[in-house]
């Protein structure tokens, strides 16, 4: 490890503790796991607030809720 991370200094600690470990090879595909780590978390998110929103409007707690809990041929909501 870099004296300046053990020390507190370093302005990213996590990347230069992964190439420190695996090598200056890694720095891209680490960068590459943490983007998709990252959008896999913001569709999961993405996609529990829509049928967040669908239970609701389901259950008419909402104005405009009838739009929103329409479902398509297929059984799916049609807005979320």
């Amino acid at each position: 490890m870099s004296a300046t991370v053990v020390a507190g200094k370093g302005v990213d600690p996590v990347t230069t503790a992964v190439v420190t470990s695996f090598g200056s090879w890694s720095d891209k595909p680490f960068v590459v796991v943490v983007l998709v780590s990252f959008l896999a978390c913001a569709m999961a998110s993405q996609g529990g607030a829509a049928r967040g929103l669908y239970l609701l409007a389901r259950d008419d707690v909402f104005p405009f809720s009838r739009h929103v809990r329409k479902v398509n041929a297929a059984g799916r909501p049609s807005a979320a």
